[in-house]
């Protein structure tokens, strides 16, 4: 019974209690509001009228500029469910004070009764803000989906019971005590939020979010610095600058044409108490009907559309029933316009307002939604009032008005579109921390420091006997004032490790102020005992000197028998390539000596001191190496064909090169088949593209995506040609994928439904390996079954890899990259955050279906998914070894038989393993 409840209302095991509480908080907090709505607009709307709303509209702006001012300062110095305690008490206080205030003088005339609907207007965002705040904390971006349109539904439960018993509250006491049942929510509230802390945890789970530990505290900032950290985080992310024109264009469009619908109700129910009733029914009827849509539908829409689809739902009413009230106005439009400002905006819009929140990284996003929704909502009311005194008393919009209120409408819808692209991408940029500019709020950028701080980290640096710390603090001081900084590091240098001489020569030969003294230095240490600071004492003399420095090329010519390997490699091409034949012969000897050596790592070495020549035409000595036995030989010599193939290259050269190079794709060595990737894409021409093509089923990943890269640079022809290729039949599954990318890459509309299709194919075989998988777990543990079921799950992360390849072919592979990464993150809501982005990418079935694939285990769910989604059904034991027998991976299939050989007669007769084997002899 509990599982079927569970699965119902979406919900996972634990999460009942929880659910529960915040789900009744939300019900009273809502049966107040309801209360509250009813009886404040019903009595002023009874005794004032409707002309004075456009002074209601600027004193509502007012009052909540006031009220976000003071929920700003403190959005940072109390958690959120302080806050709410704080914000419901406060509510409750001054709701006694009008109670009371309005039983002293009921007169019409009273200021009490605008007052209550400015109270009622500004208080009733703040209230469902902050609730809707603390709700979400207890939920991660992919619960938040699940579970946040349930407890939405909680409104409109709260507005179904306010509202049908409202009639019933005025017969027994009067519209003015509905005021005491919302007193009573708001004190029902503080209790509610008391017990979830107690039994929830939510201080400790709010610690644990923001990574602070217990007893730590923010540090305490002004108003002013509230709103300036506010509008700087809107400023600087694209994202929040939609959310708050968004905002804006909301709290705008529902008082304007709030004001249209009630002046209709007004019209067709005069008494304070006629309103009341039929606001709160009316409410009722609505919220009972969209019930039914949020329970069972919400969740799974925004499931199966996505969040920042789902989110065009509201704009799209608006149009339809703003429209309507604001150029028919009468009941049956105003009930249509009152439906959508108030059920459709708290049942769909609320809720995905607060899931947008959650693609704000979690240090800001307090502060940047109390600035859209505390300061800028109440621009839009104030701009809405104002309009309203263009309107002649007693009589409903203008025409021309409602057209313009009309055309803000589309304009919102536009907006809302734009949401869509800049949502997936916000959440990318918090999980890859491109808009670190978010996270450091207030920080000042590391200036020059002064004379008392430099002299301090001068003697942290001579006293410093950690390596890394004393050139990490020579990096500092030479970059405050390289004058100064060159004497003390002349006298670092004398005592330091061969590590950090090495480095400060290398850091004294770049400063600007290097002199004649430094030369001297770099001279004096190309005789030190290590043969790493000779290396760095030559590379820094010839950085000071040039390299056709007479001095210089002397001193490299002394150390052409220099003990050290890499002190010779270093000195060689630049004697090479100093023109004159006194010093290129003796390089020249020296370089051959290398090349001719027995020892691989000599000849290596020598290999890459040919590669470093600025000449092409040693392509022709190279492409002897790229067959030698040794694999450092090989490699350093496909890396310097690689890099001389940048180089001008003489026609006669290039089909040797093409022809050298196209052995390096069949080498065992990965890095030296990205390097001939890499060369024939820079060779070009059909030769290179053809076996570029046969690089597309290497083993590897990278090298696959490299040549994938190189094929896609080639140009049109070898585009034509891999469309040719791609319609005959080719059974190489990566083969196709590749061709797949490349070609969706060029002409993405046209082919993005093929990689829609490797996608799928690539999904159903992971679920039939899952299957498979879960048939496996029954297995004993054996040293061959764990073999097997290993080497299924290496298939598995390779299988998902190409999915990943996939939609990287049609959507920015960065993004993709990054979501990638935090898949398995160790941090839940950081997981629960890349799904959302993946969705954003790909699409929620795909996302839905990629997420189980993502963790190391198969659950009851995963089948089902693969059941639902493709039929698959769980096979026998046997059924599932002989498929792997019968495989074509001959892998697998080995490892397969080595099961059936040590523990078959355990599990199957004589005569089911003599089938098995009978039909995998048939099969050949």
């Amino acid at each position: 019974m509990l599982e079927r409840t569970r699965r119902l209302f979406n919900l996972r095991a634990g999460e009942e209690q929880k659910t529960i509480l915040l789900y009744s908080l939300h019900f009273t907090l809502y049966v107040g509001l309801t209360w509250g709505r009813a009886a404040s607009l019903g009595l002023f709307l009874g005794t004032w009228g409707p002309d004075y709303l456009g002074y209601i509209f600027v004193g509502d702006a007012l009052l909540s500029l006031v009220l976000g001012l003071v929920y700003t300062s403190f959005t940072d110095k109390i958690n959120d469910a302080r806050l709410l305690m704080i914000l419901s008490l406060f509510a409750a206080g001054c709701l006694v004070g009008v109670r009371i205030l309005l039983g002293i003088n009921p007169d019409p005339t009273n200021l009490v009764y605008p007052a209550f609907l400015l109270f009622d207007r500004a208080i009733r965002p703040l209230a469902s803000l902050q609730a809707l705040n603390y709700i979400n904390d207890f939920y991660d971006t992919r619960a938040a989906k699940r579970v946040l349109p349930l407890i939405a539904s909680a409104a409109a439960i709260g507005t179904i019971f306010a509202g049908f018993v409202i009639p019933a509250l005025i017969e027994l006491g009067g519209v003015e005590n509905i005021i005491l049942g919302w007193v009573a929510c708001m004190l029902l509230v503080i209790l509610l939020v008391w017990i979830c802390e107690r039994r929830v945890g939510y201080e400790q789970l709010q610690m644990a979010v923001a990574g602070v530990r217990p007893g730590t505290t923010a540090k305490s900032k002004s108003n002013l610095d509230n709103l300036r950290d506010g509008f700087r985080f809107v400023r600087r992310s694209s994202f929040l600058r939609l959310l708050a024109i968004a905002t804006l264009i909301s709290a705008f469009l529902i008082n304007l044409f709030g004001f249209q619908a009630n002046w209709a109700i007004a019209q067709a129910f005069p008494s304070a108490a006629e309103q009341t009733s039929f606001y709160g029914i009316l409410g009722s009827i609505s919220s009972l009907l969209s019930l039914l849509i949020q329970i069972l539908f919400l969740s799974r829409l925004i499931s199966w559309l996505g969040v920042s689809v789902a989110n065009l739902v509201f704009p799209v009413t608006s149009l339809l029933s703003f429209g309507l009230v604001g150029l028919i106005p009468n009941l049956w439009t105003a009930i249509g316009g009152r439906i959508n400002a108030t059920v459709v905006k708290e049942a769909f819009r609320n809720p995905i307002d607060a899931m947008f929140y959650n693609a704000v990284p979690i240090q800001v996003k307090s502060r940047a939604r109390a600035f859209i929704s505390g300061l800028l909502a109440p621009v839009g009311v104030f701009a809405a009032g104002m309009l309203l005194f263009l309107v002649p008393p007693k009589s409903p919009l203008p025409v021309g008005l409602a057209a313009v209120g009309v055309g803000v409408v589309i304009a919102y819808m536009i907006l809302a579109w734009r949401l869509r692209s800049e949502y997936g991408r916000a959440l990318v940029n918090m999980l890859e921390g491109e808009e670190f500019s978010l996270y450091r709020l207030a920080t000042d950028e590391l200036g020059i420091p002064d004379a008392r701080t430099f002299d301090r980290l001068v003697q942290r640096l001579i006293t410093s006997t950690d390596d890394d710390f004393t050139i990490f603090l020579a990096e500092v001081i030479t970059q405050a004032n390289e004058r100064q900084a060159l004497p003390v590091l002349r006298q670092v240098i004398t005592s330091g490790s061969p590590q950090v001489r090495g480095a400060l020569l290398h850091l004294m030969s770049e400063t600007s102020a290097a002199s004649i003294e430094v030369r001297a230095l770099c001279q004096r240490y190309l005789s030190d005992e290590a043969g790493s600071v000779r290396q760095a004492a030559i590379t820094a003399l010839q950085r000071l000197s040039g390299p056709e420095n007479q001095a210089f090329l002397a001193a490299a010519l002394d150390l052409l028998s220099d003990p050290d390997l890499g002190v010779r490699a270093q000195v060689i091409p630049p004697l090479m390539q100093s023109g004159d034949f006194f010093y290129q012969a003796a390089a020249i000897q020296s370089l051959g000596d290398l090349l001719k050596s027995p020892d691989g790592t000599l000849r290596a070495t020598g290999v890459h001191i040919l590669g470093a020549m600025d000449d092409a035409r040693f392509i022709r000595t190279l492409a002897d190496y790229l067959h030698d036995p040794d694999d450092g030989v090989r490699l350093q010599a496909a890396l310097a064909v690689e890099r001389q193939s940048t180089l001008a290259m003489p026609e006669w050269l290039v089909p040797l090169a093409l022809e050298a190079v196209q052995g390096t794709l069949h080498d065992p060595v990965e890095r030296i088949r990205l390097a001939g990737v890499a060369t024939l894409e820079r060779l070009g021409g059909p030769q290179a593209g053809e076996a570029l093509l046969a690089a597309l089923t290497d083993n590897s990943r990278v090298v696959r995506e490299r040549a994938v890269e190189a094929l896609q640079m080639m140009g049109s022809e070898t585009t034509a040609a891999l469309k040719a290729s791609l319609d005959v039949l080719d059974e190489n599954p990566r083969r196709r994928e590749a061709l797949s990318i490349i070609l969706a890459r060029t002409e993405p509309e046209r082919f993005t439904p093929l990689i829609d299709q490797q996608i799928e194919q690539n999904l159903r075989a992971s679920y039939e390996t899952l299957a498979h998988l879960a048939v496996l777990e029954t297995l004993p543990a054996e040293p061959s079954v764990l073999v097997l079921k290993e080497a299924l799950w290496e298939d598995q992360d390779q299988r998902l890899e190409r999915i990943f390849d996939l939609i990287a072919a049609i959507k920015p592979p960065q993004s993709v990259q990054v979501v990638v990464e935090h898949l398995r993150d160790p941090s839940a809501r950081v997981r629960a955050n890349a799904l959302e982005a993946l969705e954003e990418l790909s699409s929620p079935r795909t996302t839905r279906l990629i997420a189980p694939l993502t963790q190391r285990q198969v659950d009851s769910g995963a089948l089902d998914l693969g059941q639902e989604s493709w039929g698959i059904e769980p096979l026998a034991i046997l059924q599932v070894l002989e498929h792997y027998i019968q495989g074509d991976d001959p892998w697998l299939r080995a490892i397969t038989i080595n099961v059936l050989e040590q523990m078959g007669h355990e599990w199957f007769s004589r005569e089911e393993l003599a089938q098995v084997f009978q039909r995998f002899r048939d099969v050949g």
